[in-house]
């Protein structure tokens, strides 16, 4: 990211990585970049390495004020601390996480999603835009093979009548993992 070298004493790590010990959710250009480096905090945690690799759709970017499409390709900044939140309760007991469902409605890019499934839950990524393939792209690089078949991706028409999405739902969560 070029904005991230244009003062001096600024490096990659000082300004463009996502860590719990720096603010730069603040500062990073999001809409631009099209992947972010999101450091974990602590090596207690299980997690097969110290970081995720999200990536984002650089289509979806700000033109003016407002965005061209949905935006949902992006890691928002409550999705951001969200992914935060769940990975500081990474440490809870073992049966706290493993095997418990978790639905992320409105998954964009999924980050907090990968870092439940990281902690042992079962995933259901919800998006209406899931069928372009960045979920999918965000579960396969950041998740070891072993956790990826705890992960389902659903695409839902959020404009369709709340009866037709949640049997949609449903039908996502019985499909074979």
């Amino acid at each position: 990211n070029e904005l991230c070298w244009q003062r001096t004493n600024f490096s990659f790590d000082l300004c463009c990585t996502l860590a719990p010990w720096n603010d730069n959710e603040r500062l990073i250009p999001y809409l631009t970049e099209p992947w972010l480096l999101v450091v974990l905090a602590s090596p207690r945690h299980r997690f097969h390495r110290p970081w995720l690799q999200i990536y984002q759709d650089p289509q979806d970017r700000v033109e003016g004020q407002q965005l061209r499409s949905v935006g949902s390709g992006f890691l928002w900044r409550g999705g951001y601390q969200l992914l935060r939140w769940f990975e500081c309760n990474a440490d809870l007991q073992g049966g706290d996480w493993s095997g418990k469902r978790y639905i992320e409605f409105g998954a964009g890019v999924g980050a907090a999603g990968l870092v439940a499934a990281l902690n042992g839950a079962r995933v259901t990524m919800v998006d209406a835009d899931a069928g372009r393939g960045l979920l999918a792209r965000n579960v396969q690089a950041n998740l070891p093979v072993d956790l990826q078949s705890n992960v389902r991706i659903c695409q839902l028409n959020w404009s369709l009548p709340v009866a037709t999405s949640l049997q949609r739902l449903a039908d996502c969560e019985r499909l074979p993992v």
